[in-house]
């Protein structure tokens, strides 16, 4: 079997990429010839161009932690990435890991691709790579101010791939890429880390490090493989566009493209000075523009983007623009599109004022038909469930509260459960902690961080590991809302940039459960049309197509009934469109007079109101609002109860210690000559009658407060009555 590819170049950026085998003998020979730099990634046959078949791409995880202003901050993301977060979420041995000086503003790191399960590599390895390196970065905020990556995920490149500086090697600067070991990484200051690539040095590998495969991370990359190859399957090419929008085009400068030029954005996970070169080189090739007026017009974008480690200078940027040029000359495979546009989610710039405006072509609608292969001879499915028995997977479902409920708390409340993998209210059970995605549009940071605190203190743990599984399973945005929706020329329903945002995260972040508070700061169309709120449902249900589960809830005006939808505004559509729906509002008088509670405010009433998948119990679920404004599960049936048994216990101890005959449990309910004893219950109890009676003396055996036992008398037939008594007193 022939050895894969790889690629050595020297210094000089502009030096020509060479490919050699991917052997041993062969890199010392490329070293012996000047080589600076291998490609970090082999291939399984020499790349043969754009629009060919891929090769199969092999290689570790490499980590390229760079800042020029301040390295410290390169390597403390270093650590936190690789001695921290590895460790602790996925539980790899962090001696597997390998650590370099990289002898300039940063440090490297290589994970192995066995502690991955990639061995065997894949043809969109890189961009596998990527995904997962972009969804850490955001997740532990390795960030230098802004959106600026402190990892560099540019690193992450198919075509040849990316150079990776070998070590031991002399830099430019008299410096040289060292190894390191994980105790010198960990331990010494950035001062220290810098004298050391001052000469070229070795270390002793660490003994009997485990490369074995972590089954999280394995899970973790065979689940970004298949969304990437679906990703990559699934996306439509963007139609060309028409002569006319060509010649509209050639008249003036778009906004995009203006904006681009004149102000040039700031590097992110997205965006980097090749892909805008890229889109403003395939604009001018597409309305026809000569080379030296696209230089021209391109001249203040070249000179000021200074947000690039790889086109650091203006001759690099420079020949790097013309190098783009003739490679797009006379290549209609990267025709302009605002498509690929779009995609970069610039802001400041005005879609409605370009010249085509929405002379482009809507993007195909692709219907996917069920393979129903298998559907009649073979046993279907078991239901998936998000929370146990209760709300089911890859649902859209609504929760109707009128104000003064807790309903955010109570969304709150869930999103920590799930994320923890915990029981919520001893209803909500998920089968395993759950990656959450949610979006609380009313209250400021600040305020759902002491909310969510308090929410996690109820939950077993030590916090430092809580936080750590937190900040692995929950994406939150709070006090930051947008309507889904907006009207497009026409005064039809579309998608907005605020719901195109979310669906992004959502295609990366991969959640289990969206969860969205309140309706009312994500809508953005009329409140009172059943046909919108159709819409928005249908909208929000295009989230839930690839198996989360999405609840959102909606706020009721006062004096509508939560558990009635057609009697609330755009109510009756909600819950159409909703698969699974409950409803909350506060007690109300006849429900307080039924369990006797007097201060009927300070509880919840709760009731699923629609359920697609599982018989509607209509059981009530009832809260009871703390001073700090936490829900507390009540169960008011037991509570009344055990409450009615509790005065039934002391009725009996004054009655038998005045000498009392012995009862049973049918003479103290039903019997004449027990009536004082059941008044004295109901002195307290009003509400109280004899099937209450019945079943707060069952509630109390059961929870023993009562107790039945033999009577001292033996009866003529031979079988002891049972006797009512109070437990616990030696009756």
């Amino acid at each position: 079997m022939n050895p894969n590819i790889i690629y050595w170049k020297e210094e000089p950026a502009e030096r020509t990429w060479k490919p050699i085998p991917n052997t041993p003998e062969a890199r010392q020979h490329a070293i012996k010839q000047g080589a600076m730099f291998f490609t970090s990634s082999a291939l399984s046959e020499a790349y043969k161009g754009n629009g060919q078949p891929e090769p199969i791409r092999t290689g570790d995880l490499v980590v390229d932690a760079d800042c020029a202003e301040d390295p410290g901050k390169a390597l403390q993301a270093t650590k936190t990435l690789c001695l921290g977060h590895l460790p602790e979420m996925y539980g790899i041995d962090p001696y597997a890991i390998r650590f370099y000086a990289s002898g300039s503003k940063g440090f490297h790191a290589e994970i192995p691709a066995s502690l991955l399960g990639a061995e065997a590599g894949d043809s969109l390895l890189p961009l596998i790579y990527k995904r997962i390196m972009a969804d850490w970065v955001q997740k532990l905020a390795l960030y230098n101010g802004g959106q600026k990556p402190l990892i560099d995920l540019s690193m992450y490149c198919m075509g040849m791939g990316k150079m990776f500086r070998i070590a031991t090697v002399k830099r430019s600067n008299g410096r040289y890429k060292v190894p390191l070991t994980l105790e010198e990484i960990r331990d010494l200051s950035i001062d220290q880390l810098m004298d050391l690539t001052k000469a070229p040095r070795e270390v002793e590998p660490p003994i009997d490090p485990d490369l074995s495969a972590s089954e999280e991370l394995e899970n973790l990359f065979k689940t970004t493989k298949y969304y990437v190859h679906k990703e990559i399957k699934d996306r439509p090419e963007a139609p060309p566009l028409s002569e006319e929008a060509r010649k509209r085009l050639s008249e003036g400068l778009p906004p995009c493209i203006s904006q681009i030029l004149s102000n040039p954005p700031a590097k992110t996970a997205v965006i980097n000075f090749n892909r805008l070169t890229m889109l403003i080189v395939s604009f001018f090739h597409t309305v026809g523009s000569a080379r030296t007026t696209a230089l021209t017009q391109a001249k203040h974008f070249i000179e000021n983007y200074t947000d690039s480690d790889s086109y650091n200078s203006v001759d690099k940027r420079q020949q790097h623009f013309e190098k783009m040029w003739n490679y797009i000359e006379g290549n209609d495979k990267h025709p302009f599109h605002c498509k690929y546009m779009l995609s970069l989610r610039l802001s400041g710039f005005d879609c409605k004022a370009c010249a085509i405006g929405d002379q482009t072509e809507p993007t195909p609608i692709h219907i996917v038909y069920e393979d129903l292969s298998g559907w009649l001879t073979e046993d279907p499915p078991e239901q998936k469930w998000c929370f146990e028995d209760v709300v089911p997977k890859g649902i859209i479902g609504g929760i109707n509260a009128t104000g003064g409920t807790g309903k955010t708390y109570f969304i709150e409340s869930l999103m920590i459960g799930s994320a923890f993998g915990r029981e919520a209210f001893g209803l909500f059970k998920p089968e395993k902690p759950l990656r959450v995605l949610a979006h609380l549009g009313e209250d400021p940071a600040d305020v759902t961080r002491r909310r969510l605190h308090a929410i996690a203190k109820t939950f077993s743990g030590e916090p430092k590991e809580l936080e750590t599984v937190l900040i692995e399973n929950l994406r939150l945005v709070a006090n930051r809302p947008g309507p889904l929706m907006e009207f497009d020329g026409k005064g039809n329903p579309v998608p907005s940039q605020m719901f195109r945002a979310i669906q992004k995260e959502a295609e990366q972040f991969r959640p289990d459960v969206i969860f969205i508070d309140p309706k009312a700061q994500y809508y953005g169309l009329d409140e009172n049309s059943n046909d919108h709120n159709t819409s928005w449902v249908n909208l929000l249900k295009t989230l839930t197509y690839d198996g989360p589960t999405l609840l959102f809830t909606h706020h009721i005006p006062k004096g509508q009934d939560a558990f009635n939808p057609q009697s609330f505004r755009g109510g009756g559509a909600l819950v159409d469109g909703s698969r699974w729906a409950m409803g909350m509002k506060v007690m109300e008088e006849a429900t307080a007079a039924k369990y006797d509670i007097a201060d009927p405010w300070r509880y919840v009433h709760c009731k699923m109101t629609k359920n697609s998948y599982a018989p509607l119990d209509g059981k009530d679920i009832f809260f009871k609002r703390t001073e700090t404004g936490a829900l507390d599960l009540c169960l008011l049936t037991q509570t009344y109860l055990s409450r009615v048994a509790d005065r039934i216990k002391d009725v009996l101890v004054e009655y038998y210690q005045d000498g009392g005959e012995e009862l049973t449990k049918r003479d103290f309910i039903y019997s004449p000559k027990t009536k004082t004893l059941r008044d004295l219950v109901k002195d307290e109890f009003p509400k109280v009658n004899r099937e209450k009676l019945a079943q707060a003396v069952t509630e109390g055996i059961k929870k023993g407060i009562l107790a039945e036992v033999e009577s001292s008398e033996k009866p003529q037939s031979g079988f002891a009555a049972k006797i009512l008594k109070p437990a616990g007193l030696g009756w």
